[in-house]
């Protein structure tokens, strides 16, 4: 009975100790720190004579820069560590885009809380949002999307920044940030300029969260039952470059009306003319738009019909092979155990040749000389077609149509490069 008590007294102990680091903790990175650095700022500031009301407010700045950067270093202290998710990155990065963007534009009110009313820096909103929006990009260092790695269990960035950078999903990135700061300083002496700013991005916040919801399930489901998320992920970068782009023009579209009502306010019916003028601008904002956001569905469509078009043809292909009673290979033994593995483990690695990758880049290798080079560091692997063809896309970041895979494989056959087999009624190659 008394050891019984004895190891309840110990476990509540062991809790309250762990509960009191995890308030430690917290308030280490997440206040002291802040604070101290904020405290630094300031006097360094003033100490170059900046008006102190600058001076506050880049303090104000230094504060939230410093919870930014450092919640990293806290969140592994948490029970359920946000960085530490190996499959939550697509959920991760919008979270990430609009959660630093919504901090970023919420460092002007806390300004004006700690300031007198006479006092205002208008300035404020695009130099804080022009500073703490870079610290998207250090997360997303941490958190990629561009492809799903089944043999370590994790997203990976792509093979190099330039494949990389030319992903629609990345350069919505970039798009976002160069159109919030024409926003912002366009509206900055309205001194409401982070208002609407804060607004739209919460708006299309929870617009992201709810449109990305089923599809983000969808993929973790996925990657617990180790199966290909290629497409799923190709959806999910389609949603989200869509979202990006309707907050882009939405900030766009309402940023000539801003100006005119809120100078207007006593007098509407005198600014007809350039309400008439900004209604055009914004009309010639929502056609670039629509346009944009028709060639990102059509782009990502075309990979997914290539991919469906390549599964046909590849049935196809079995079904005649099995009706027209071909000579059925049975794989030797030493395949026997890739076929077990779904052959999920040939080895594609561009990698370690640059040069190659070069070529590559510059569109000057046929995806004919890219498969010979694969197949010549995979002697004795068995394959099937839609293996290769998902695995040559996450190596090179964009969609290989099966098809095309297909006619190269078969003239591959014809100068007995390959052969192939049917195991379980189902066609393989063999390097």
């Amino acid at each position: 009975m008394e050891s019984d008590v004895k190891i309840k007294s110990e476990e509540r102990i062991e809790k309250a100790t762990e509960l009191l680091w995890k308030v430690w903790w917290f308030c280490f990175y997440l206040i002291i720190v802040p604070s101290i650095v904020a405290l630094i700022g300031f006097f360094i500031f003033y100490f170059f004579r900046i008006p102190l009301i600058i001076s506050i407010g880049f303090s104000v700045l230094a504060f939230m820069f410093a919870i930014l950067f450092l919640y990293k270093s806290y969140d592994k202290y948490r029970k359920n560590p946000f960085f530490k998710n190996k499959i939550n990155n697509p959920k991760a990065r919008i979270h990430i885009l609009f959660l630093i963007t919504i901090l970023s534009l919420v460092v002007t009110p806390i300004f004006v809380l700690v300031t007198p009313e006479d006092y205002s820096f208008e300035l404020l909103p695009v130099i804080a949002f022009s500073l703490l929006y870079n610290i998207v990009y250090y997360y997303f260092y941490y958190q990629p999307i561009d492809f799903f790695s089944l043999s370590e269990g994790c997203f990976k960035h792509s093979i190099n920044f330039k494949l990389a950078f030319k992903q629609s999903y990345n350069l919505m990135i970039i798009l976002n940030f160069v159109i919030q700061v024409v926003f912002l300083s366009y509206t900055f002496n309205t001194k409401l300029s982070w208002l609407f700013a804060l607004i739209t991005n919460f708006a299309f916040y929870m617009i992201a969260l709810l449109t990305t919801k089923e599809i983000c399930k969808d993929i973790e489901s996925k990657i617990q039952e180790k199966v290909s998320i290629l497409e799923s992920l190709d959806k999910y970068k389609q949603k989200f470059s869509l979202i990006v782009i309707s907050l882009i023009f939405a900030l766009l579209i309402q940023m000539p009306f801003v100006m005119i009502i809120l100078f207007n306010l006593s007098n509407i019916m005198g600014a007809v003319p350039q309400l008439i003028n900004a209604s055009l601008l914004s009309l010639i904002f929502l056609l670039i738009y629509l346009k944009l956001r028709g060639y990102i569905i059509i782009h990502f469509k075309k990979f997914v019909r290539a991919k469906v078009m390549g599964e046909i043809s590849e049935i196809n292909q079995t079904m005649m092979m099995n009706q027209g009673k071909e000579e059925t290979l049975e794989a030797p033994q030493p395949y026997k155990e890739e076929f077990n593995r779904e052959s999920t483990n040939l080895e594609i690695k561009l990698t370690d040749d640059k040069a190659f990758i070069e070529e590559i880049e510059e569109s000057n290798v046929e995806i004919e000389d890219i498969l010979n080079k694969i197949l010549s560091k995979n002697k004795g692997k068995a394959f099937t077609i839609k293996a290769l063809t998902n695995r040559l896309s996450n190596e090179l970041l964009h969609e290989i149509s099966q098809e095309e895979v297909n006619r190269i494989l078969i003239k591959f056959e014809n100068e007995q490069k390959i052969r192939r087999t049917i195991k379980d009624g189902e066609l393989y190659y063999v390097s």
